[in-house]
């Protein structure tokens, strides 16, 4: 069962990458950097976890999507599962109405990311859009397309379209590791009432990036958590060499053009 008329799309940003391709699907066409502002994307946090601190440039995973609803009038339902085999049934039964099914995955189980068994981050996004039945796999876009070759830690890679396995898909969906625990969560959408981009929008929009930054609810959020970060970094020179290494990497792949938050926050490469 595939969804003839959904056209798998890459894109920069998986989340923004994944709603657009939802948006088209359904006929509104939005562009990733008109939905990243539209759901006052950007922001700044300073992660400090046990295997490596992470910063971001872009609000968490939900509250994007849940700004973008309520500003452009869409239903979009959060829904999760302790147990997956209530979500794969009900993303059979989505797919089988045609509805293409944005689900939120832990990266390192989906094997065509090439990445090292212990980079786990549960924010990722894709849109499942078929399965085969007799074969066990599941028709999976992200990022990647034939016109839009993204980076992986063994090279690059551009596929419409990948297939993955019901197992691979299950170890991806129900895992709880941080940061952002993928926890089964997907989302269900209604475009009955949308609204179409307004001016006012878009001012709200930009109100609200400068407001969180400016007085951000926490102290690892915003300008404070920029400031911090500052400070923090002085004391990565206690890191042991693995540490530091993995610390590198990660924060450089976050702000990097080459992928992390919405491709360096949409910035154009230098070509």
């Amino acid at each position: 069962m595939i969804i003839k008329d959904f056209v798998p799309s890459g894109g920069k940003h998986c989340i923004t990458s994944s709603l657009k391709q939802i948006f088209h699907y359904y006929n509104y066409p939005i562009s990733e950097e008109m939905l990243f502002g539209i759901g006052s994307g950007i922001g700044f946090a300073y992660i400090n976890l046990a295997n490596s601190p992470m910063i971001s440039g872009r609000i968490k995973p939900l509250e994007l999507e849940e700004k973008i609803a309520k500003r452009l009038n869409i239903g979009i339902r959060y829904k999760t599962s302790k147990k997956y085999e209530i979500t794969f049934e009900k993303t059979k039964k989505l797919i089988d109405g045609n509805k293409p099914v944005m689900v939120y995955v832990d990266m390192p189980y989906l094997q065509y990311l090439n990445l090292p068994t212990n980079s786990h981050f549960g924010g990722h996004s894709i849109v499942i859009f078929g399965y085969d039945e007799s074969k066990k796999l599941f028709y999976v876009s992200d990022r990647d397309n034939s016109d839009n070759p993204i980076r992986t830690p063994k090279g690059k890679i551009s596929e419409n379209y990948h297939l993955v396995s019901f197992d691979e898909m299950k170890n991806a969906r129900s895992s709880n590791f941080r940061p952002f625990p993928a926890n089964n969560k997907y989302l269900e959408f209604d475009f009955g009432d949308i609204q179409s981009v307004t001016k006012n929008t878009v001012y709200d929009a930009i109100r609200e990036t400068c407001e969180c930054m400016l007085n951000p609810p926490a102290q690892l959020l915003g300008i404070n958590g920029i400031k911090k970060f500052s400070k923090e970094l002085l004391k990565w020179s206690i890191f042991d060499k693995n540490k530091l290494k993995l610390a590198g990497i990660t924060n450089y792949f976050m702000v990097s053009a080459d992928g992390g938050t919405g491709g360096g926050i949409f910035r154009k490469p230098i070509l």
